[in-house]
Parts: structure tokens; C-alpha cells; sequence
């Protein structure tokens, strides 16, 4: 299933400088074994973000591929309060091809796909148009 969950702690809080490493709230995986990466920018944006090194880690080599703008029934004055630690909201791609090669039907998604983070009650948080992956 794909799924987006709420980051642990330590990704969300500031790190020194130096460190290559970047904060995010949020973490996505379309089942493949490699999470990309969402990030609340402002109050009411959220951006993602594919892990291009597939290392795991959210760094500033991990390619932006869409942003999208949090829909007024989820907006909140904090950030990263999107999901509670325990939640984990599903992601709907508009459009799909479905790979058929493996026997788990693991799907591969079409260049320009519109992708829907859905919160745990069933409401539509973002909607992300034409993503690149």
C-alpha cells in the first residue's frame, strides 16, 4: 500500500549547518523500499521530494519532483501536525500503470501522475499535479 507517515523527532528539529543532512515532517513510500521525502515549507505548502541516492537519508542531493498547496480543512498553525506519530495517511495516484511482472503488482507510476496524500479519515490533504518521478 502506499503510504505517507510523520517523521521521527530527531528529522523535524534543526540541525547544525554542516551537517548534509535536511528536516522534513513527513515520510512517502509508493511501496518500492525507498521512502521519498515531504517537507512543510509554510504554513499551508507542503513540497516532495524522491530519494535519489536511495540511501534513506534527506539530504540536498534527493531531487524535488512537486509541491502542492494543503487544503483548507488540514490547515494548522504548526508545522509537521498534519499526522499524529501513530497515524499513516494513504496516497492515491490518478494515474497509473500497473506493472505486472512481479506477482505482488507493485505499481509503476506514469510520467505526469497526479498524486492525492489522503489523511486516515478519508479527507484529501494535498494534491500534487504532474509529478515527475
Amino acid at each position: 500500500m502506499c503510504i505517507w507517515t510523520k517523521a521521527k523527532n530527531d528529522s523535524i528539529k534543526s540541525r547544525p549547518r554542516k551537517q548534509s543532512t535536511r528536516k522534513h515532517h513527513y515520510r512517502w513510500d509508493l511501496d518500492d523500499g525507498f521512502p521519498g521525502f515531504i517537507r512543510e515549507t509554510k504554513r499551508n505548502k507542503l513540497r516532495l521530494y524522491v530519494d535519489s541516492d536511495r540511501n534513506g537519508i534527506f539530504s540536498k542531493d534527493d531531487d524535488l519532483i512537486g509541491g502542492a498547496r494543503i487544503r483548507k480543512l488540514h490547515r494548522r498553525r504548526d508545522r509537521g501536525q498534519l499526522l499524529n506519530q501513530d497515524q499513516a495517511g494513504a496516497i492515491k495516484a490518478m494515474t497509473i500503470e500497473a506493472d505486472y511482472r512481479s506477482s505482488d503488482q507493485h505499481v509503476v507510476l506514469a510520467s505526469g501522475v497526479d498524486l492525492q496524500l489522503l489523511h486516515p479519515d478519508g479527507s484529501i490533504v494535498a494534491l500534487f499535479a504532474g509529478v515527475e518521478v
